[in-house]
């Protein structure tokens, strides 16, 4: 390939679809395809042009590959993998000579074993912004992969790279994306930190926010100048009302938050925002940082309560006791922000009693803070580069040994491969548990309508169903998923 005929070429970064494979587009994307934002604002502002295609949204067989320099495709463990390969194998197909990078969460844990697959060139390990643009300038110029800083080959091991800067990444192209489609043409999502300074065991941020001089996960940030200029920008360019700061932990640093939300105030900035937070950091909100946070437009934080029982949260490591939780709700409601929170059971040591403090728990805060909503209650999935992999595999796990099988292992909803340790009736009580809790199943919990009028009915009658299951705590004998998948699941599948 030719310096000249590469320099017109741009960097191609494909978003695979993670419900399935195949051309299907969905109505409705619920978040943006963050990474590659970065990414591509990264290479143009280095003057590297770039393509942004969202499988979800477009088909990625209309795109002329004779312009690409290079495809890189992100993907977390489960169906992006599967129609990740699907992209790739296109792409071979189309042009044998173009190198095909995968990058991502479930690359970086695993990259050895990504990069063995024969439709796989390269594994980009971490932050992809220095790997992406170093690898753009090789090609152009006739270099090779294996020299890059971050880049895992089928011939060469992994040269680690110091972090980014975050002030380095400029304004997001959001231009690059057929916005209408997603969530809302007035959602804009921003994610202004990476990593998180917890070591929650069974969170991806252990190896792949990793800070190997420290052997602890690493946290950094866009300074608040950085981010209000962002705000900014994007407020005066789009009709925004609603921003999403889409990353680990927006709460970590209570300075840097306390100064963009003045920074709104100050501004002017006219749309609601919400965040994820920890439980633990409410000890020492106080009500000023509270009503700021409101005045600024602050209407949600999500949270990861995790568990009910004081045993589990202790394992879990985030730091977090059970009153914390019942806390932090209060607090919100007090000062007219909704939090959501999310639930993790099924754990190898968890007992009867540890599930039930959790179920309690749930409906302490529905007394508590009326207006608080539960997000999801999980089954514990054992994910590479966790320190809970190493737990679950002792409890029996086996975990999938080479790309299609991970492609094939779908988070928190195969509780027979993924809690081995219970029998067949706890795993089927643990299930419905987690299934029902995608319902309306509390009075005051969040509503998720589906597409189609059918649909919108039966998740009602689900519903219902769901209410007298959690107030009589009945969750054997589940005939109505058994109909639901029977009569839904199927049209899931591309």
């Amino acid at each position: 390939m030719s310096t000249l005929n590469c320099s017109k070429r741009e960097v191609v970064f494909l978003y695979p679809n993670p419900y399935g494979v195949g051309i299907r587009r969905l109505t409705t994307i619920n978040n943006m395809p963050l990474a590659l934002l970065c990414l591509s604002a990264f290479l143009e502002k280095h003057g590297i042009p770039t393509r942004i295609i969202d499988t979800r949204a477009e088909d990625f067989r209309s795109y002329d590959y004779a312009k690409a320099l290079y495809v890189g495709i992100t993907v977390l463990t489960g169906g992006m993998i599967k129609n990740g390969l699907e992209l790739a194998r296109y792409v071979r197909n189309t042009r044998p000579d173009l190198p095909i990078v995968w990058g991502g969460v479930h690359p970086s844990s695993l990259p050895v074993q990504t990069v063995e697959h024969p439709l796989i060139d390269a594994v980009c390990v971490g932050e992809g912004e220095r790997v992406a643009l170093k690898l753009a300038q090789n090609l152009m110029s006739g270099g090779k992969m294996e020299d890059i800083a971050g880049i895992v080959t089928k011939s060469s091991g992994l040269h680690k790279q110091p972090w980014l800067n975050m002030d380095e990444i400029p304004a997001l192209p959001y231009d690059k994306l057929n916005l209408p489609l997603y969530k809302s043409s007035t959602y804009f999502e921003f994610p202004t930190s990476r990593g998180c300074p917890h070591q929650c065991i069974f969170c991806y941020n252990q190896a792949f926010n990793k800070d190997s001089t420290l052997n602890q996960p690493s946290f950094r940030m866009q300074s608040s100048l950085h981010v209000l200029d962002q705000l900014e920008r994007v407020a005066h360019q789009y009709p925004v009302s609603t921003v999403g700061f889409i990353e680990d932990n927006f709460f970590a640093k209570r300075s840097r938050v306390s100064e963009i939300a003045e920074g709104i105030v100050r501004k002017g900035l006219k749309f609601s925002w919400f965040a994820n937070g920890v439980a633990s950091y409410f000890r020492n909100y106080d009500d000023e940082f509270m009503c700021l946070l409101r005045k600024s437009g602050c209407f949600r934080i999500d949270i990861g309560g995790e568990s009910g029982s004081p045993k589990i949260l202790k394992k879990v490591g985030k730091g977090t006791v059970p009153e914390d939780i019942i806390h932090s709700a209060i607090k919100c409601a007090k000062n007219g922000i909704r939090c959501s929170y999310s639930f993790i059971i099924g754990w190898p040591d968890e007992t009867d009693e540890d599930r039930d403090m959790t179920l309690a728990m749930i409906d302490r805060l529905a007394r508590e803070a009326p207006q608080m909503w539960i997000n999801a209650i999980y089954v514990i999935t054992a994910f590479p580069g966790t320190a809970y992999l190493d737990e679950a595999i002792q409890k029996g796990f086996s975990p999938p040994d080479n790309l299609e099988g991970w492609a094939e292992y779908l988070f928190a909803v195969d509780a027979e491969k993924q809690t081995p340790w219970h029998d067949k009736k706890k795993r089927e009580t643990l299930m419905t548990i987690a299934r029902l809790s995608k319902t309306d199943f509390l009075q005051n919990s969040y509503s998720r309508p589906f597409n189609g009028r059918l649909k919108n009915i039966a998740f009602r009658l689900m519903s219902y169903d769901a209410k007298l299951r959690w107030r009589f705590r009945f969750f054997g004998f589940p005939y109505e998923w058994k109909i639901w998948d029977s009569v839904f699941r199927k049209n899931q599948k591309f």
